[in-house]
């Protein structure tokens, strides 16, 4: 759980206040604060989770081992394949 270890770190950083919990409430203003200061982590998060299943569901009538999906992004220069980058597109504009 060190990504959940590094969010409290960096949003105790951005908004100290959020660390005394004893003697506030928990309140709407709080949470927004949270999440504001955690969007950019989220985001990546649903990223790499898409990405994943992207992987894992193309490839789960095939056996491709991890050396054919190297090969198949070093053959791109580390560029997505292009569906897998238009189904990134229509999901993260479905948000």
């Amino acid at each position: 759980m060190e990504s959940l270890d590094r969010k409290v770190l960096w949003t105790s950083k951005k908004v100290p206040q959020l660390l005394d919990i004893e003697n506030a409430a928990l309140d709407l203003t709080r949470a927004t604060e949270s999440f504001e200061c955690n969007k950019l982590s989220n985001l990546l998060h649903v990223f790499f989770c898409f990405f994943i299943g992207q992987l894992l569901e193309r490839n789960s009538g095939q056996a491709k081992n991890i050396e054919e999906i190297c090969a198949e992004y070093d053959k791109r220069f580390c560029r997505l394949d292009p569906k897998i980058e238009e189904a990134l597109q229509k999901e993260i504009k479905e948000m």
